[in-house]
């Protein structure tokens, strides 16, 4: 702050001054500098964030919605940055309402957004109210909420409730569609799946996984494919038309990654074009942050297994490991057959 010269200049000075200031709970001076910050880089979506988080902590919460309208309208490239968005919209919500039931759910759905779960049902579970419209959002909601934490007998229970009141809630359909996914039931979770679809990026990629599970994987590259053409924020379709098209893959695997920095399969599969292209430099980068991400992946360990062997290393290891994990992964059957050859020879 004291740096008058730096300030005068630098938009992303401002930013980080408003950002102190929130921080210290000084509402004022945090606004004064991300309105700077606004006015001379007036694109920058993290600017108008942060001024929604500083709008919400303030005597009228409601105002920050606007700014979050706003943002949502825009095209939102990055998984993370769209989960941090929904989550300050519940956040300002929460602080808005006056009914405590919608406050509850609406902080309820903050805690979901912020990966809260615990948090997000005890929440949840005292938002109930005497109007049922209200209460098949809630159950709805929880019903998705038990899902994530894989309490499925609940998550079912609540999903059957929400549609009692309302046949068509497209999240407790969305949910009883994964319970049947989730038990190789492919057939009802597609019927629950078109019963919920809203044209949605969600809906469409459940049904499209779905249709792959039935072998109608001619049906699921015309859903990725069109979800392309749509939305420019699917990592998933991505991801599966990349594997389907090598003169894409390289190229559709990277954005998948830049939409999702989270994605592991993806990471996975850049490791494994590493590997098939001699590149094992860049293949141990990728399979590390696979890795990092998630170190019970399977086929990450078969790669390690691929990349080892590839070396004249022993790989052995990483096979064995894979079939640990996955005792049906053929890939990693065969390498350790091969193996147990050479090592008896």
């Amino acid at each position: 702050v004291k740096n008058t010269s730096l300030l005068e200049n630098s938009d992303y000075a401002n930013y980080v001054a408003s950002l102190g200031y929130l921080k210290s709970n000084d509402l004022i001076n945090a606004e004064t500098y991300i309105n700077k910050a606004i006015g001379m880089n007036n694109q920058n979506l993290n600017y108008k964030k942060l001024k929604a988080e500083i709008l919400s902590q303030g005597k009228k919460p409601q105002n920050a919605l606007k700014m979050v309208e706003y943002i949502k309208a825009q095209r939102l490239y990055s998984t993370d940055f769209t989960r941090k968005v929904n989550s300050l919209e519940q956040f300002v919500l929460y602080k808005s309402k006056k009914n405590y039931s919608e406050k509850m759910y609406h902080l309820g759905y903050y805690y979901y957004c912020e990966n809260e779960l615990a948090k997000s049902v005890r929440t949840l579970q005292g938002a109930f109210t005497s109007k049922k419209k209200f209460n098949k959002d809630v159950y709805s909601l929880l019903a998705r909420v038990y899902f994530d934490t894989n309490d499925f007998e609940k998550a079912q229970d609540n999903a059957q409730k929400a549609l009692k009141i309302d046949g068509n809630n497209s999240q407790a359909l969305l949910v009883l569609g994964d319970l049947s996914f989730r038990t190789k039931d492919y057939k009802t979770a597609l019927k629950f799946y078109k019963n919920a679809q809203n044209n949605d990026i969600e809906s469409s990629v459940k049904i499209a996984k779905t249709y792959e599970q039935l072998g109608k994987e001619k049906k699921a590259l015309e859903i990725y494919d069109r979800l392309l053409k749509t939305y420019n924020n699917c990592y998933e379709a991505y991801y599966k038309i990349a594997l389907h098209d090598k003169s894409k893959e390289i190229a559709y695997l990277k954005k998948a990654i830049a939409i999702n920095l989270n994605f592991k399969d993806a990471w996975i599969d850049l490791g494994r074009c590493a590997i098939e292209s001699q590149n094992f430099k860049d293949a141990k980068k990728y399979l590390a942050i696979a890795n990092y991400i998630d170190e019970n992946d399977f086929r990450y360990y078969y790669y390690q297994g691929v990349l080892a062997k590839k070396q004249g290393q022993d790989s052995a290891y990483y096979f064995k490991k894979s079939l640990s994990l996955n005792p049906d992964y053929e890939p990693a059957k065969e390498e350790l057959k091969i193996w147990n050859k050479i090592f008896w020879l």
